[in-house]
């Protein structure tokens, strides 16, 4: 296995790794939803007495979020909530950090028992290998489910405790700094 350098791909829209690569995953991103909602949802998390009076999301019944009344097969159809699609900050053996994006459905990041006291799907820290072959478009990986094999982490590792440690708070201040920007930084 070699590592992920990021010049070899950054100008190519449909290149493929000549060889498998070995990766840890830093941080997973929903992107399938607004960050104003993904906010609220980690908001929830730290706080569930915080969250606001129409949050239906986490009730055992489906959530409805559209009617189509212009469907003339079945009046009866409702829309409900599809699937989070992910975006992971990965990290080579080598230190090199990149982007990968979920362009299936891969089966660690929508798990059927959740492994997880936060909205992500998997705790951080666990090992991505990219087999050879793998699609890479201007520098970001595309994961399929015959592209890679994922390996949870050892939780009882510093590394994977430093990584989930307060991820609640980091999450929600890392959302907050990218909806509001950051207060402290001078403008141009």
């Amino acid at each position: 296995m070699s590592g992920f350098i990021l010049l070899n791909f950054q100008d190519k829209e449909h290149e493929t790794l000549l060889s498998s690569i070995a990766c840890t995953v830093l941080l997973a991103f929903v992107i399938s939803e607004s960050k104003e909602k993904i906010l609220e949802e980690w908001r929830y998390c730290n706080d569930p007495n915080t969250a606001p009076f129409e949050r239906v999301e986490h009730a055992n019944r489906p959530v409805i979020y559209g009617i189509d009344f212009d469907d003339t097969e079945d009046g009866n159809q409702l829309q409900t909530s599809g699937k989070a699609l992910y975006k992971l900050l990965l990290q080579d053996n080598d230190g090199h950090v990149f982007y990968a994006f979920e362009i299936e459905e891969l089966p660690f990041l929508h798990p059927s028992v959740k492994s997880t006291e936060n909205p992500l799907p998997i705790p951080m820290g666990g090992k991505l290998e990219l087999f050879k072959g793998t699609v890479v478009s201007y520098g970001f990986v595309l994961l399929r489910r015959n592209s890679c094999r994922y390996q949870a982490p050892n939780l009882g590792s510093e590394f994977s405790q430093k990584l989930n440690d307060g991820l609640v708070q980091k999450y929600i201040e890392m959302l907050e700094r990218q909806l509001h920007g950051d207060k402290g930084s001078n403008p141009r």
